[in-house]
């Protein structure tokens, strides 16, 4: 593979890695489970809180995905130990991006961990002093990369032209904030009062993964007041402890999981005759 022209050479400490690597390498697992599930950990739950009309959520670029799976590669060897790399500017942002998704993730891990007792608190590391320590590291690390970036971006315009270096940085933006919403969402979803409300959105997402599992098995939809029928009865049934394995709770956080899915189909199965979609 021939060399970026625009990358500069750059030399990151060990400390400095253990800032960056956790971020990139959760970007990279989140972008493999989202290709895989169709979805991830952290997404933000557009089923449940679908977005205003018009609200603009970013757009995918495949160019910026394998830019960031390229740097993952490059860094992977000096991950523990720190060393020489040479990053381009969307590189160097990436970087940054995963700075700040690391320093995200300790604190919604440690917001995760509230009702914990301290001293599982202290030996898991989740506590405020955790947090100080990791933004003391991180501030730094983000303003070193800043600087580099500007040298990227000189780099950059000696062979593109300023339009060309503009519109990939909107691509970059809009790459961007896709991945904000789409991969790494740590903010708390507003708690919905009412427990009417609350069930129907339940059953909504119960609903959602059973037609899902419907047409991976080949299968026609059936009528959605029927199959929502049987989804209320599945949480019935996982609510007086008749399922324990596969309970709705369970369900609704692993609705990826085509074990999940096959569990959801055969009790829909077993009580709503499906009619074999016949379409190619």
């Amino acid at each position: 593979m021939d060399p970026d022209p625009t990358a500069v050479k750059m030399r990151l400490s060990k400390t400095q890695m253990s800032v960056i690597w956790p971020g990139l390498h959760f970007l990279v697992l989140a972008l493999l489970s989202r290709e895989k599930f169709g979805t991830c950990e952290f997404a933000y739950p557009f089923q449940i809180f679908p977005l205003p009309r018009g609200f603009d959520d970013g757009t995918y670029r495949s160019a910026m995905t394998d830019c960031i799976r390229a740097l993952w590669i490059r860094m992977k060897p000096i991950a523990t130990t720190g060393g020489r790399v040479q990053m381009n500017s969307i590189d160097i942002r990436a970087a940054i991006f995963a700075a700040r998704i690391n320093m995200q993730l300790l604190r919604r891990r440690v917001h995760d961990a509230r009702r914990k007792d301290a001293k599982t608190k202290k030996t898991l590391g989740l506590g405020r002093a955790a947090i100080k320590k990791r933004k003391q590291q991180t501030g730094p690390v983000i303003k070193s990369l800043e600087r580099n970036l500007k040298r990227a971006t000189r780099s950059s315009l000696k062979t593109t032209s300023r339009s060309e270096f503009a519109q990939m940085s909107k691509e970059w933006r809009s790459h961007l904030r896709w991945m904000k919403f789409h991969l790494a969402y740590f903010k708390q979803v507003r708690v919905v009062k009412g427990r009417g409300i609350v069930h129907r959105m339940v059953i909504d997402q119960l609903t959602a993964i059973a037609e899902k599992a419907i047409r991976y098995e080949g299968f026609e939809i059936p009528d959605p007041r029927e199959l929502r029928n049987v989804v209320r009865l599945f949480v019935r049934y996982s609510r007086r402890g008749r399922i324990w394995k596969f309970h709705f709770r369970y369900m609704l956080q692993n609705g990826q999981r085509r074990a999940a899915q096959e569990f959801l189909f055969e009790f829909v199965k077993k009580r709503i005759k499906l009619k074999e979609n016949k379409k190619k």
